[in-house]
């Protein structure tokens, strides 16, 4: 009998040129979802044997100790809360130990994290150059089953999924900044998304069920203007840095370190995407020098089965897709020179507005060596880059 695996890619870097500033207003949305406790007893430090006979959506930690968990209905968690920006969801968490994880029903794990940057420079102080800095970074993550250290046993016949949201929105700052030297507005959305992960030790991994994977990231940079303080009769000089980074990641099984035996009989597909707009910046009134930096880098990865480090055992009779997608756009960095026709013979300008995209997408990947691997399908893989 003849299978086909089919693992995707794809990526494309998009500079666009002239920059009209967008002001976004937002609206943020307190989601949450109330505990039922349908997952019993509770996790302590000793060796528990949990069961999941009816809903629960605040996910199951086990904590230490040798544990056993069985999803017989479903263990979900979402998080979506305003102003958390590292979430990190987990429909069931072993902790440590050699543990086991029996799932016949549904296990969910959901986690976002959306920023509208609100920005406030520095008030001037005569004379004196000032640095200003902003954090502007989200990273939530998700995992159906994690786990953690210990030789753990995982088995899932039911459903697992983990999707993570990461989204930073643009900003605008409308009037020049003054007596700011040096300014990092840089903004990173990173959003990582796994349903399978045995974590550290040597772990054995068994799908016979359902399996899916979603991450996207996205985020915009800052426009802003910088006005350097000239500094007693010197030059001013001013240094923006607005660069904006994304990375999606996805895996359906992470084996991680240790020798790991995996088996996969079913069908699954992974997603990512990953998508960056540099807002640009600009130095203006410069009589020294001005730099500015609106580099755009968008990362995507996706991987199906993913064995990590050791000499692991693979097993798959099931057709897997890995799809991954990146795009990276880079607008205009204007740096605007003194009007005094003397004074602009003076300046120095420097701007960097590139754009990059990366995507990597394989249906099965292995740092170690050694090991052995059994595989039914054949093995396609479309990996392409495009950029514009």
């Amino acid at each position: 009998m003849s299978k086909s695996t089919f693992v995707s890619g794809h990526s494309k870097s998009i500079l666009t040129q002239g920059f009209t500033a967008i002001l976004v207003l937002f609206s943020g949305v307190l989601f949450s979802l109330a505990a039922y406790g349908a997952c019993v007893p509770a996790g302590t430090d000793g060796n528990d044997a949990i069961i999941c006979t009816d809903m629960d959506t605040d996910g199951v930690a086990s904590g230490e100790g040798d544990d056993s968990v069985i999803v017989r209905a479903s263990a979900a968690i979402m998080l979506d809360i305003l102003g958390i920006r590292d979430p990190e969801a987990i429909g069931v968490d072993t902790g440590n130990g050699q543990d086991s994880v029996f799932n016949e029903g549904t296990i969910v794990a959901n986690s976002s994290a959306l920023l509208s940057p609100i920005l406030t420079p520095p008030d001037p102080i005569p004379g004196l150059p000032l640095v200003w800095g902003a954090l502007i970074k989200v990273g939530p993550r998700s995992t159906g089953i994690y786990g953690g250290m210990g030789s753990d046993t995982l088995m899932n016949s039911g459903s697992v999924s983990a999707s993570a949201s990461a989204t930073i929105l643009p900003s605008f700052v409308p009037a020049p900044v003054e007596g700011v030297a040096k300014a990092d507005v840089s903004s990173t959305a990173n959003a990582t998304a796994t349903a399978m992960d045995g974590a550290e030790d040597s772990d054995t991994i068994t799908n016979t069920g359902d399996l899916s994977a979603d991450a996207t990231a996205t985020a915009a940079g800052v426009n802003v203007s910088l006005m350097p303080v000239q500094e007693d009769g010197k030059e001013g000089k001013s240094k923006l840095n607005g660069n904006v980074k994304a990375k999606a990641s996805v895996a359906g099984i992470s084996a991680g370190n240790g020798v790991d035996s995996v088996t996969n009989l079913t069908p699954f597909e992974v997603n990512s995407s990953s998508f960056t707009l540099a807002a640009g910046g600009s130095g203006v009134e410069a009589k020294g020098s001005a730099a500015a930096s609106a580099k755009s880098t968008s990362e995507s990865n996706a991987a199906a089965i993913d064995l990590g480090e050791g000499d692991d055992g693979l097993t798959n009779n099931g057709d897997i897709a890995a799809t991954a997608e990146a795009t990276a756009t880079a607008l205009d960095v204007a740096i605007g020179e003194a009007t005094d026709p003397e004074a602009q013979a003076k300046v120095k300008a420097a701007a960097d507005g590139s754009a990059s995209a990366k995507s990597t997408a394989v249906g099965i990947t292995a740092d170690g060596l050694g090991g052995s691997l059994e595989v039914e399908p054949e093995l396609l893989t479309d990996d392409t880059s495009t950029t514009l």
